[in-house]
């Protein structure tokens, strides 16, 4: 009898996957794994590597993960764990080496609230109404009629605006610094883990650009670009392309 496999996965910003509406980890239950997935906005004391690394590693209590999961910001993480195991297989979605959007105003942004340390814009953020923020939402998400049911647009956006009510100020600028002060782009060139990158065409908050860097970089990659968005790039419809990698 094969024993069961383990899955680390590692989340975006602000919130970890549900197993109602997210397609990835549906696959991998559907594929009977072991998941490993923190929330890293409420499990880990500190965010940054050391601190994830080692809130891992202790969930893991010894195990090799037969994959690694990065999704957007988790992928600037996914990299650095992946160096501890490198025979274990790499996944990176709509992710890249840093975070550099294609939003000019957005990076300025988020540099220039890094050094505030009242946070005046992220409370604000949480004062925005429910129907505004689902109104940003949309338009940072490029909603498709072929990747994302309204349905599932909408519940996506409310899981999101719920996390962000909940996410505590001192978080908030571990995450600021994290994102703002990591390039990944000399890590990558020494991971040796079998890699698949896939992106999106119409992804403005982790570009296309981002991932065939990170193809480039990674010696063993294989780069797929899906006609998507940041926040539905990977959908029930491609099962088959995890499902070929990891077998």
């Amino acid at each position: 009898m094969k024993s069961q496999k383990t899955v680390v996965i590692l989340h975006g910003f602000p919130n970890t996957l549900s197993k109602d509406r997210s397609p990835l980890l549906a696959f991998f239950i559907s594929e009977n794994y072991n998941i490993i997935m923190p929330d890293l906005m409420a499990d880990v004391d500190h965010f940054n590597v050391e601190g994830i690394k080692n809130k891992i590693h202790c969930e893991l209590n010894g195990t090799v993960p037969d994959v690694i999961v990065g999704i957007s910001m988790g992928g600037l993480i996914a990299p650095h764990l992946a160096k501890d195991y490198p025979t274990t297989k790499l996944i990176m979605i709509a992710s890249g080496p840093k975070l550099k959007t294609k939003i000019p105003v957005f990076n300025f942004l988020i540099r220039l609230e890094k050094y505030d340390t009242s946070l005046f814009l992220w409370r604000l953020i949480k004062r925005i109404p429910r129907s505004v923020y689902l109104l940003v939402y949309k338009t940072f998400s490029k909603y498709k009629n072929n990747a994302t049911t309204m349905e599932e647009y909408i519940n996506k956006a409310n899981e999101n605006w719920n996390s962000l009510q909940k996410i505590p100020i001192n978080k908030v600028k571990e995450v600021l610094k994290f994102a703002t002060e990591t390039d990944n782009t000399d890590l990558l060139t020494k991971t040796v883990n079998k890699t698949i990158i896939i992106a999106g065409r119409s992804d403005k908050l982790m570009p296309q650009t981002h991932s065939e860097k990170m193809a480039r970089c990674i010696k063993q990659s294989r780069l797929i670009t899906l006609n998507r968005a940041h926040y539905d790039i990977f959908t029930h419809s491609d099962y088959a392309l995890l499902y070929d990698f990891l077998n």
